[in-house]
């Protein structure tokens, strides 16, 4: 008998890490998520000021213009499915907003870029027409890292009123091909993406975006 429980334990343990296994072929690395965005940030600041300036120097900030705008246009719209929950833990996906811009950010309370942006989001909800269009603030609730409560608790900490989608499945992250936060994304009347911004970003950037949408 004790002989077969060996069995039993030794195919127990390969089925796990099979499985294990096709995951991460499936939807990526195992990679923690705070290295992602660490990594890809450091990257960032590096390609983009490999001359850092000194203490006390005036950074002079560049501004968006429309060449500029343009290299963040996708050069093949898609259109992608997902399903997430709202506030009101109903199903979302992303054909209810067909016939607005859609403006959809990626984010979780523990990445700081994320956190540092989101004042420019609550700006920019806070004018925008939901008529015409709406901002939606995609959070990464994968129950462990992020939490519905951690991501509300951060929203009543910080006074936003964004329109938040948890995305307890990975749903949405893995339907727009996500590898960092913050990511995102611009999507037109359709449901077609038109642009999107890798990691942070500003209000003017934002405006100049959808100024140059189709």
């Amino acid at each position: 008998m004790k002989k077969y429980s060996f069995i039993g334990w030794i195919l127990l343990f390969v089925l796990v890490l099979g499985g294990g296994y096709y995951f991460i072929n499936e939807f990526g690395s195992a990679e923690n998520p705070q290295d992602i965005v660490d990594n890809a940030y450091q990257e960032k600041e590096q390609e983009e000021s490999p001359n850092a300036p000194t203490e006390g120097e005036e950074v002079e900030e560049e501004t968006p213009t429309p060449d500029r705008i343009d290299r963040l246009r996708v050069k093949t719209p898609f259109s992608p499915e997902f399903t997430v929950f709202n506030q009101d833990h109903e199903e979302v996906s992303l054909a209810d907003y067909k016939g607005k811009k859609v403006i959809l950010n990626f984010w979780a309370s523990w990445c700081p870029p994320c956190v540092y942006e989101m004042p420019e989001f609550q700006a920019f909800h806070e004018e925008v027409d939901e008529e015409e269009m709406i901002l939606l603030a995609v959070n990464l609730t994968d129950g462990q890292r992020e939490t519905r409560k951690m991501a509300d608790d951060f929203l009543v900490e910080h006074d936003l009123s964004l329109n938040v989608l948890y995305d307890t499945t990975g749903s949405a992250f893995f339907a727009f091909k996500v590898d960092s936060i913050p990511q995102t994304f611009f999507i037109d009347e359709e449901g077609m993406v038109q642009f999107v911004i890798m990691g942070m970003t500003d209000r003017e950037t934002l405006d100049a975006v959808v100024e140059r949408m189709d």
